[in-house]
């Protein structure tokens, strides 16, 4: 049996109860993550939470912080051009303005990119 110093037993005693603190907190922030998305979802348009979902745009927002996009129309999710795009995700933007930037870029072609980002207490 190896003999261990008092300070280094205290020290690992120490950084354990850390990592326990950590990993209860840690479990704490994906149960609030998880609350966060499932309301996001809901809030969305019908229109929408299709794409919302399929894409993972709420699963990265949450683990991320962002999302970035490229919706083809006319193919998917019931989006017929870029001003339908537009249209859906500017309501979109209107119901989620406390805590998503929506940003809409320049179609090209038939796709159009689409940025989320989170909105944090700092920005």
């Amino acid at each position: 049996m190896v003999a261990m110093s008092y300070r280094l037993h205290s020290s690992l005693v120490t950084r354990l109860g850390v990592l326990a603190e950590f990993q209860q907190r840690l479990a704490v922030l994906q149960k609030e993550a998880e609350v966060i998305g499932k309301e996001l979802l809901k809030s969305a348009p019908a229109q929408v939470r299709e794409f919302l979902e399929n894409d993972g745009v709420v699963e990265n927002l949450i683990r991320y912080g962002q999302s970035s996009t490229k919706i083809v129309f006319g193919d998917a999710y019931g989006f017929i051009d870029s001003s339908d795009v537009v249209d859906k995700l500017r309501r979109l933007g209107e119901i989620w303005e406390e805590n998503v930037v929506i940003k809409v870029h320049p179609a090209e072609g038939r796709r159009i990119e689409v940025s989320f980002t989170a909105r944090t207490p700092f920005a």
